[in-house]
């Protein structure tokens, strides 16, 4: 039977590989004076989310579940907003998407791990509670570096 955490899940996953698409694309396309330290902060956030997404739809499959992968069914459940892409993007331009992004992708962690206690799956809110934490971190850095 599902439980009622495992749709959120699956949206979780979809908006966490979308976020991964994002900081990949800010990789590949960011400009500006701010560009070599710039590249390796959205190389480091796309990887370790890379492992998230990983261990997430794997955890799905562990619940029974059927973990999303199909690009356009990604597009249909992610609650990240789509980006109007530029042929290039500003460091700043980037690293303010990207935080505002961030912002609503620790906020669905955090909602979703509240309602995976509820349903007792510790290890799914356990999961949920470390990539908070390594979310944060990135987050910070860039507040940091938008001086906030």
């Amino acid at each position: 039977m599902t439980n009622k955490y495992h749709e959120p899940l699956r949206i979780f996953v979809a908006d966490c590989y979308t976020l991964l698409s994002q900081a990949q694309g800010f990789h590949w396309n960011i400009t500006g004076p701010d560009f070599f330290d710039l590249h390796d902060f959205f190389q480091k956030i796309y990887q370790d989310l890379f492992e998230s997404v990983d261990e997430f739809a794997e955890r799905l499959r562990a619940l029974q579940e059927t973990a999303p992968y199909d690009l356009f069914e990604l597009a249909k459940i992610t609650t990240i907003p789509a980006l109007n892409q530029k042929n290039t993007i500003t460091g700043v331009d980037a690293v303010c998407i990207y935080k505002e992004h961030s912002i609503k992708l620790i906020d669905s962690a955090k909602k979703l791990s509240k309602l995976c206690e509820e349903c007792g799956d510790l290890t799914t809110q356990d999961m949920l509670l470390d990539f908070v934490q390594e979310q944060e971190k990135f987050l910070w850095m860039a507040r940091s570096f938008l001086g906030e």
